[in-house]
Parts: structure tokens; sequence; C-alpha cells
């Protein structure tokens, strides 16, 4: 699928009634049948993290999908709104009901638009974590990361969730580009066969801690960014790059119940 295309699907998706999904997706009639299937229901074929990034970067779009949800006259239905410096989305019947509460608009506007459309909802792991930790967070595309001072206050955060770290690496996140040292990571053992899940979390959270430490010692960071032309014109026009190294952490909550 080109981007073009994915754009007009995004795009119809976020219109969020099936008469405009419809006149978006008949703008090419070359692959209009494809999105449309036999039993003339529309087949989206983005994934979440294409409408998140697409959302992302469309402040007023968000802005008028929270409209959108605010007139609505009829129920049941899903709905978005704002609440306590947040915002919810769920489903409206009678009452409330399968909340799922973001930090940030775009976030709880791709969520919307995913359980409008029956896409299901959106799963971030970090959400499980506390939020003065998520507000610490960097985004980088679909990512999140953190400054090296709150490497190790994000990893014990998880292990009290509990979540396992399965890990991540460097990168240097900026406006206008991202570098990212994959050969930098801090990745811990996989999961053994009858390890339990608590045990799992601590055993990685000390994995990971263990090897962020010898990464922070034992790497010559200038050494490694000379990998990137973009990264030294950034250093030639005086910009100070290590304040804009982080450390991507990945996350694993298959079992979130215990």
């Amino acid at each position: 699928m080109t981007t073009d295309t994915k754009d007009i699907e995004l795009e119809a998706a976020c219109s969020l009634t099936e008469r405009q999904a419809r006149e978006i997706l008949a703008r090419d009639k070359s692959w209009f049948d494809k999105i449309i299937g036999g039993n003339n229901d529309i087949k989206f074929s983005f994934n979440q993290f294409d409408l998140l990034s697409y959302l992302r970067q469309r402040p007023e779009l968000c802005g008028k999908i929270l409209q959108f949800s605010y007139d609505k006259r009829c129920s049941p239905a899903t709905f978005i709104e704002e609440h306590e410096n947040t915002y919810r989305v769920g489903w409206f019947d009678k009452d409330r009901e399968q909340i799922k509460t973001f930090d940030k608009l775009y976030e709880a506007a791709t969520d919307f638009v995913l359980f409008s459309w029956n896409l299901g909802r959106l799963e971030r792991q970090e959400y499980r974590l506390p939020k003065q930790i998520r507000e610490r967070a960097i985004e980088s595309g679909n990512e999140f990361g953190w400054k090296q001072q709150d490497f190790k206050k994000v990893v014990e955060a998880a292990r009290q969730v509990p979540m396992a770290i399965v890990g991540g690496q460097v990168q240097y996140v900026f406006d206008d580009g991202i570098c990212e040292l994959y050969w930098l990571s801090y990745d811990p053992d996989e999961r053994q066969e009858n390890e339990e899940w608590v045990t799992y979390c601590n055993r990685t959270a000390n994995q990971v801690n263990q090897k962020f430490d010898k990464l922070i010692n034992e790497t010559d960071f200038d050494k490694e960014t000379q990998t990137f032309e973009f990264l030294k014109e950034k250093k030639n026009e005086g910009v100070d790059i290590d304040e804009h190294k982080i450390f991507i952490i990945y996350f694993n909550d298959n079992e979130p119940d215990l």
C-alpha cells in the first residue's frame, strides 16, 4: 500500500461516518474494491500505529474528533471526552463503560477511531506505568524513551506493576530526525520455560539494570555517534547532542492480571 493510499484510508477512518468514509475512499477507483469487501463493508488495512502517527501530526483533526463525540445525540455509542486533565474513551449505554484513560488527545482520538470502527483498542504497555513516569517519557516515533537519569526509575516502576522489560536501545531524537544506535542495547534473556511471571519481571529488571550500567561505564558515545553524518552536522552547529540522547525501553505485560 502506498503512502498516499494509506493516508486516504486514515482520512476516511477519521471522518467517523460511513457515508463520508465511502466518499473519501472512492477518490481512487483503482483500489476502491480492495477496501470495500464482498459484503460491501469497509475493510481498513492500516494498523493502530499508522493511525497514531497520523493523528499525532494533526492536532486540529484530533480536536474535531473530540467535538464529533460531544455532538453525538444517540446511544449506545462510543465516546471521547475530557476528564480531570486527561481524556477518556469508552462506550456509553445509559452509563459509561469500557473506559480507557489517556494523557494526550491524539492517543485518545486514536483509541476512539479504532473503537468506533470495531478495530480493537489502542494498546500501549507504557500506560501501566505511573503517570509521573509517563510524563518524563520522550516519544520517538511510536516508541517511548527516557533520559539516563530516569532509566532505573522506569525499570523499578515496571517491576512494581509488575511488567517485564524486554530490552531497548540508545537513540538520539531531534525534531528533524532520529538516529538509532541499535547495537547499544540492554536486552535481558528471554522468559524461561516454567518461569513464574513475577520472577521473570524481577529478573529482567535486574539484568537490564546491570547491562545499562555496563553500557554507560564502557561506551564511548562520542565515538559511536561518528557513524551518523546527521549527528556530526548537529555537533558542528553547536548542538549538545547529549541533551537529545534517550534510552528506549520495551515492556512485556502479557500477564497483566497478576
